[in-house]
């Protein structure tokens, strides 16, 4: 039998870009920005196990070699500009992507290329004595690729009955952000925002079909998650030298995935306390 192992790991990152940008004022309160982007991401893999068999040493099936590649072709605008008494922001940004993953060991992977819009649109109105009152209404369309690592079908042993193994079939995740900030005195603030999240990644903890005494962590596209948030923030002079901080934020958070529905409440708070001594002592 084997009487010691050795393993060496050989990586090599490769990415290129290529971008171009035009911005524009026309007048007064409103201008445009326009770009071009492109990316292509090369990444190489390599584990090599060897054993030492009666002083000889020889390649074991633990041994992993693999490639992934990425590219991004993106083109964005942006306008800002005062609309009735508003300031709005409305921007554009469009993408095609591509993929491709590899095990050059088990000859397993798979391709992937999708073309997305993601539309960004901001309000802002002040009003009150000085414009010392604020509201925005803010929306944002945003992706989340998974890390390149998850794609490596590779299965890599935590102990005798657990193993991690990626997922070639791994799709991105895409969140829609939507948020109202009221903003009083130009000091005091308060935040509503809601998350929906598409094909949310995570991981999970499934039965090894080859022995039911082990198990394996997979990230997976869990289905859609939701989450209602509420924040606010406070600073208070208590004494000329005495001032502080109060944050507080509270989220309700809903999950579903292959037919179970879960859900979460949190809340956290903070306080910060500034001391001013005098003589640039604080």
């Amino acid at each position: 039998s084997p009487s010691r192992g050795l393993g060496d790991v050989y990586k090599r990152q490769e990415i290129y870009t290529a971008r171009a940008d035009f911005e524009k004022k026309t007048r007064v309160a409103t201008s445009y920005a326009f770009g071009a982007k492109y990316s292509d991401s090369s990444i190489g893999s390599d584990l090599f196990y060897k054993v030492n068999t009666g002083g000889v040493w020889q390649d074991d099936a633990r041994s992993n070699r693999f490639r992934y590649r990425e590219k991004v072709w993106a083109a964005y605008g942006r306008m800002n500009t005062r609309l009735w008494g508003n300031n709005v922001t409305v921007g554009l940004r469009v993408e095609n992507t591509s993929v491709d993953s590899r095990s050059l060991t088990t000859n397993e992977g798979g391709s992937q290329s999708y073309f997305d819009f993601f539309p960004s649109v901001s309000i802002q109105r002040t009003f009150g004595e000085k414009d010392k009152h604020s509201l925005s209404l803010n929306y944002s369309r945003r992706i989340s690729r998974p890390y390149y690592g998850i794609f490596n079908p590779y299965s890599v042993p935590m102990g005798e009955f657990s193993s991690i193994t990626g997922n070639p079939d791994i799709k991105p995740s895409y969140v829609n952000r939507y948020s109202a900030t009221g903003v009083i005195f130009s000091r005091y603030s308060i935040t509503l925002g809601y998350t929906h999240t598409a094909d949310a990644i995570g991981q999970v903890v499934l039965q090894d079909p080859s022995s039911a005494d082990k198990t394996i962590y997979k990230h997976v596209n869990i289905g859609s998650t939701d989450a209602l948030a509420l924040s606010v923030s406070a600073p208070v002079q208590v004494w000329k030298w005495w001032g502080m901080n109060i944050n507080a934020t509270a989220q309700q958070y809903w999950q579903t995935f292959d037919g179970q529905d879960d859900d979460k409440f949190f809340w956290q708070a903070g306080l910060q306390n500034n001391f001013n001594f005098g003589k640039g002592w604080s």
